[in-house]
């Protein structure tokens, strides 16, 4: 038996408003990005000490694998400035929790800070390459 031959479907503009994937505005990506950033602020600067020690790696990767993707969002012609703002705002709530009674700055944290952002922006990149890939006709 010979394979079935399945017919070529020409690509037509049709198909492509179809096969868009969903988009948000840069500004409203900056938005979101701020409210992410204040929010993990606040909650880094309160005294208690944070969510248990058995997650607080797990909170900072998470937190700053939204805001960087949100950060990314913003800036989509350079992506990595959004992951650079994401990298420094990492930095100055470690640097302030040094300040704050009953926290301590930590390399830890910081660590789990980084690997949220590549994620994060590896997130960004896919779902760009995802975007990419839907809206370029086959060859």
């Amino acid at each position: 038996m010979s394979p079935v031959a399945r017919p070529r479907v020409a690509f037509t503009e049709t198909s492509l408003k179809e096969s868009r994937v969903p988009r948000i505005s840069p500004l409203f990506a900056m938005m979101l990005a701020l409210v992410a950033s204040a929010g993990a602020i606040a909650f880094a600067l309160l005294p208690y000490g944070g969510p248990p020690d058995h997650l607080q790696g797990l909170a900072h990767a998470g937190a700053f694998l939204v805001i960087s993707f949100l950060f990314a969002g913003s800036l989509p012609r350079r992506p990595w400035g959004g992951l650079g703002v994401a990298f420094i705002l990492g930095i100055a709530i470690e640097a302030a929790q040094a300040f704050v009674p009953g926290r301590s700055a930590s390399v830890d944290d910081m660590a789990a800070n980084v690997i949220g952002i590549l994620a994060g922006g590896l997130l960004y990149g896919a779902l760009k390459l995802v975007q990419a890939l839907k809206t370029t006709p086959p060859a």
